[in-house]
């Protein structure tokens, strides 16, 4: 096992009366994409700007090798070795709440995992991505496990991968927010499985959200941030940009509405593939504004 720690990490911080066991997480995975390393870089980019909480525990994996495709999935070995590393720094460490900053959306394989575990599956998942990441091997288009990882989640696809998902999410754990880009078998599945899935315009209102998460028994929610989730007018650098999605202040302003209701257990960001300081900076600030208090003091 390979793993190194950035800086000293901060092992815990208080909510309320509780003290609380943190892992800051950096897992700048790139294989889930395949044809390029840019989130690799990404991570990296956007990790500098939180540094000033500094305290990560980093999983080292290689800037560049040769991925070949196995099982439907670019880079299958690859992506499974990984998911087994980062798995084995999770259960060293024994958080209770994970902030990761990941590469691609293959990387929540192992922090939601972890966590669905650690809360016996009373969590929910929100997944703010303009996909809706439901692929299998048999019906992806590209062959990018990035684009199936929320339906490996759920316990469908390769055999290898959904075993380091046990026990596998529900779907009535799942709301997609924001989606807008979706294959015809991934609408087909959210249709199937009568999934709440909230456009871009149900998110101007937060209570629309705060009205699916109340009808829920947990009040524990894993929020999953991929970066598309932002329009490309107002914010530049996501792997897989798509027009029409929510602006900055929008995610502010919910992000707020989350946290002041409900306990964030875990919060991603991720397909960042910009080196931009700049832009990486934005988010940073975003999340200081929305005043998480899965951070404790930022």
């Amino acid at each position: 096992m390979e793993y190194r720690t950035l800086k000293t990490m901060r092992p815990y911080v208080s909510k309320g009366d509780q003290a609380l066991n943190v892992v800051n997480f950096l897992f700048p995975e790139w294989q889930g994409f395949g044809s390029n390393n840019q989130v690799y870089h990404g991570a990296l980019a956007m990790h500098q700007a939180f540094e000033h909480f500094g305290n990560f525990v980093a999983v080292d994996l290689p800037q560049d090798e040769h991925l070949r495709t196995r099982q439907g999935i670019l880079g299958h070995d690859a992506i499974l070795r990984n998911i087994i590393r980062a798995q084995e720094i999770l259960q060293r460490y024994q958080p209770d709440r994970i902030f990761m900053i990941g590469g691609t959306c293959a990387s929540e394989m192992a922090p939601v995992a972890y966590l669905n575990r650690r809360y016996q599956g009373n969590m929910t998942v929100i997944w703010f991505d303009a996909h809706g990441d439901l692929n299998t091997p048999d019906s992806s288009p590209t062959g990018r496990f990035h684009g199936m990882v929320l339906r490996t989640l759920l316990g469908e696809g390769d055999a290898s991968l959904t075993k380091q998902v046990l026990p596998p999410l529900r779907t009535d754990q799942v709301i997609l927010a924001g989606v807008r880009d979706l294959d015809l078998p991934e609408a087909d599945f959210i249709r199937e499985k009568q999934m709440p899935c909230l456009s871009v315009n149900d998110l101007d209102d937060p209570g629309d959200l705060l009205g699916h998460l109340d009808d829920r028994d947990s009040s524990r929610l894993y929020i999953h941030l991929d970066l598309d989730i932002l329009d490309p007018g107002a914010f530049r650098g996501a792997q897989v940009e798509c027009p029409g999605g929510v602006l900055l202040d929008g995610l502010i302003t919910i992000l707020k509405a989350l946290d002041e209701h409900f306990d964030i257990v875990g919060l991603s960001l991720v397909e960042y593939a910009s080196r931009s300081s700049r832009e990486a900076a934005r988010i940073a600030t975003a999340l200081n504004q929305a005043g998480l208090g899965l951070f404790g003091t930022l």
